[in-house]
């Protein structure tokens, strides 16, 4: 006897992002198995997510190299300075990148940690003597050269502006001590109120180096690699106090480590942490956020060096996100509400060049690459449309032994005007697909993600949607569902699909 049509929805879809670790059958279908340049907006709907838009006309400077560190330094006076680092120079400017390195200066990486201080630019790096910017010499400077005193700041990788002073760590050969320099005159490293703390006997283990420093809740947060030490009363190093100690989870990159205004998160051995979670928690085990993709993320760190890991914040979006250039490869963390697991939900972005970034202060992002700076906006990367990429779990609504014998797919898309999509269905875990390609209205479009028109105006208001209906074929125990959209500088999400299934025999197995 044959049995009625059952119609099935996939709402949502992608809502709680990608999960690479539980099992692909019957999976809750608001994950995805692929959710590729992808991000997942406040409504809960899967869109694309936005491009690089290259503002970078002449990079002479820059050559064949990429930007390894990006900053816009805005001074007291409200004059806008960009800098950046790449073919082992100092450069100045967004639309024309100008060699500003003090001559005779040599540079042999570009690993510059970069930091603003009472009016005043600070670069380190390990084994390069610090330099320095400010807006009434207008030049780039050694710090030993700016100070008439003659005064040596010490050659760290990282450093940190927090509580009225810079302060400094892991220098050549030295990677237990933290330096600061005197109040308000980051310039000044010897004498008056600078000095140092070893932390040698400090560390839980006995042994640890110094990857990245930080400012939170009014402690010092001093991450090591396998640990990390917090310290009170750093208005005045003398006589500050260590709180807390952290043993067995530390930071393995010192950009990943990003403010999203309420926490700190950082790339631990284990994967995405928060400080917060980490401080309550103090396991390995748990608290991690991204267990959703945990062994696919840690093959993609791999052998990665520290320096080719790279992080922010969009705060815009809610999303932090980790980059790894060497590989093309960004996964973007919605830090809006973390899943009833703790993990945030997570999308990853293909073919993507991110070399470094910067976040000012009005949340515009900046982005250095082999083709300059850059800024995360519009729906375009770098000029030319991209792939967003959707494939559901395995489905089997329950009922593994019986057929499905699919026979309509109806997708709705809101916005995305003349976007082409192709639609997929497949059947079991052959990866092979089935296929119908169609193009969106022409007036079917909207405004940018967390923007006025697109949450307010038209999203409030009844936006432009657009419905496709394909019918389907084929029949299997096992449904899966997938979507491939050439974005092409037009704002797309996916509200949802309504599948028309006829319900078959019971299998043998």
């Amino acid at each position: 006897m044959s049995q009625p049509i059952q119609q099935l929805s996939l709402v949502a879809p992608a809502f709680r992002g990608v999960n690479t670790e539980d099992s692909p059958i019957d999976m809750d279908p608001t994950f995805a198995l692929v959710a590729d340049n992808c991000v997942v907006d406040e409504n809960g709907r899967l869109g694309a997510r936005k491009g690089q838009t290259v503002v970078t006309t002449t990079k002479t400077e820059l050559g064949t190299d990429v930007l390894d560190a990006v900053h816009k330094f805005t001074s007291r006076a409200g004059t806008d300075y960009f800098f950046s680092t790449g073919n082992n120079k100092i450069l100045q400017g967004d639309t024309t990148l100008t060699d500003v390195t003090p001559a005779s200066y040599t540079i042999t990486a570009n690993h510059w940690k970069i930091v603003p201080f009472n009016n005043k630019l600070f670069f380190f790096q390990r084994g390069h003597a610090p330099l320095v910017f400010d807006d009434i010499t207008n030049v780039v400077q050694l710090v030993e050269d700016y100070h008439t005193t003659g005064t040596v700041a010490p050659e760290a990788n990282e450093a940190l502006a927090a509580f009225g002073r810079i302060w400094a760590a892991d220098v050549t050969g030295n990677q237990n001590t933290v330096y600061w320099s005197d109040t308000l005159i980051g310039e000044t490293w010897q004498g008056h109120s600078s000095g140092s703390i070893d932390l040698t006997t400090v560390w839980p283990r006995g042994f640890d180096k110094v990857v990245a420093l930080a400012a939170h809740n009014n402690f010092l947060i001093i991450f090591g690699e396998s640990s990390i030490l917090m310290y009170q009363g750093a208005e005045d190093p003398s006589t500050m106090t260590l709180v807390d100690t952290i043993d067995n989870v530390g930071c393995i990159a010192r950009d990943s480590v990003v403010s999203i205004g309420t926490d700190l998160l950082f790339l631990s051995r284990e994967g995405l942490r928060s400080l917060g979670r980490t401080v309550q928690e103090k396991s390995v085990a748990i608290g991690i956020l991204s267990r959703n993709v945990r062994n696919e993320l840690n093959t993609s760190i791999g052998s990665l060096a520290a320096e080719e890991i790279k992080a922010t914040f969009v705060p815009d979006d809610s999303l932090y996100i980790l980059s790894f250039p060497l590989r093309q490869l960004v996964y973007a963390f919605d830090v809006r509400q973390p899943l009833e697991t703790g993990a945030y939900r997570v999308t990853r972005w293909t073919t993507v060049s991110h070399h470094s970034y910067f976040t000012d202060i009005d949340g515009n992002v900046f982005i250095g690459s082999g083709d300059g700076i850059g800024t995360y906006s519009g729906f375009l990367e770098k000029g030319n449309p991209y792939n967003l990429y959707y494939q559901s779990p395995q489905m089997s609504f329950g009922d593994t032994s019986r057929l499905k014998l699919l026979k309509n797919i109806s997708a709705i898309f809101i916005g995305g005007g003349n976007t082409n999509v192709t639609l997929r269905w497949g059947y079991g875990f052959n990866g092979s697909f089935k296929s119908k390609t169609f193009s969106i209205a022409s007036g079917a479009s909207v405004g940018y993600f967390n923007e006025g028109e697109f949450n307010i105006a038209e999203f409030s208001t009844g936006a432009t949607t657009d419905t496709f209906n394909a019918k389907a074929n084929g029949s299997g125990t096992i449904l899966n569902i997938g979507l491939e959209a050439r974005i092409n500088g037009v704002a797309l999400s996916i509200q949802g699909f309504n599948l028309q299934t006829l319900l078959g025999k019971i299998t043998n197995g």
